[in-house]
């Protein structure tokens, strides 16, 4: 009888050791593996490393594990899209001041200066302080209303070198203009309309319009010039993706569109864009849209 009580407290000592055996590889180690994997989120590239199986704990853990993943590729989008935010800033940057584009316009004050037109000097260097100013502030970010007002500072500054009138009417609706965009969206445009859309040729006044308004959930901005317009083949070049732009030395900025449409974008995500049309003035119309 003694003999049999022991083998019975054997046998339910081994049953008893292959239970904590058991329980330990199916819960606990799954468990640790679930916790550990939960507090590697805390570090910059969490691991996918929670257990997996039919049971509640594997189901759970492969939820855990699809979530991880989905935090390391939003890691790697927003890595990225700084990234690509960063260089595109840095380009336009560059291209902020082009020194031809200031060598001529201090050339044109200095040949001014010579025939006494102090009033034209006084106005003249005026707009170019006005746009050096604002060219050298280290926002990233202007409100709308300031923007044109940097293309009005441009606008004036071509006017006085090229002998003609260039004016920049503005029409802002107060919902929209003091909100924010990237600097140096609006003055590229401006640009292009002077000196690709043949208004430096023009006899009399030249007219450029600047409105800004919401359109449902968009903001848009369109700028309209009565120049000699644009080829259907070129407009439909510029509108599509991955145009490259070609800068010269009349320019101040040398920023191209898909520049600006890439910024755009980057700041207010892929439904921005930027698209040029014919006008009825046989100009060309450029229409930038973004929510906001």
């Amino acid at each position: 009888l003694h003999l049999m009580m022991i083998e019975i407290v054997l046998v339910f000592s081994f049953f008893a050791i292959c239970s904590i055996v058991y329980f330990h590889y199916k819960i606990n180690v799954p468990i640790n593996n679930l916790t550990n994997t939960m507090n590697s989120m805390k570090s910059y590239q969490p691991d996918p490393c929670a257990p997996v199986g039919k049971d509640e704990i594997g189901q759970l853990g492969s939820a855990l594990n699809h979530l991880v993943c989905r935090v390391n590729e939003q890691m790697l989008e927003i890595e990225q899209a700084e990234k690509a935010k960063s260089e595109y800033e840095i380009k336009a940057l560059q291209a902020q001041i082009n020194p031809h584009f200031l060598y001529n316009t201090l050339n044109a004050i200095k040949c001014l200066a010579r025939l006494n037109r102090t009033a034209e000097i006084a106005l003249m260097t005026e707009a170019l302080i006005d746009l050096l100013r604002i060219s050298a502030s280290k926002e990233r970010l202007i409100t709308i209303s300031k923007e044109v007002e940097y293309c009005k500072a441009y606008a004036a500054l071509m006017s006085y070198r090229a002998g003609n009138s260039i004016t920049i009417n503005s029409a802002l609706d107060s919902e929209v203009a003091e909100i924010c965009l990237p600097k140096l969206s609006l003055q590229p445009i401006v640009e292009n309309c002077i000196l690709h859309g043949g208004l430096e040729q023009h006899q009399g006044k030249i007219n450029i319009e600047v409105k800004a308004f919401r359109k449902d959930k968009f903001v848009q901005i369109e700028i309209i010039d009565d120049g000699c317009g644009m080829p259907k083949e070129k407009m439909d070049a510029i509108n599509a993706e991955g145009f490259v732009h070609s800068s010269d030395n009349h320019q101040f900025s040398g920023i191209g569109i898909d520049n600006i449409r890439q910024r755009l974008r980057l700041e207010f995500g892929q439904t921005a864009n930027v698209l040029l049309f014919p006008n009825q003035l046989n100009g060309t119309t450029v229409l930038i849209s973004f929510q906001a």
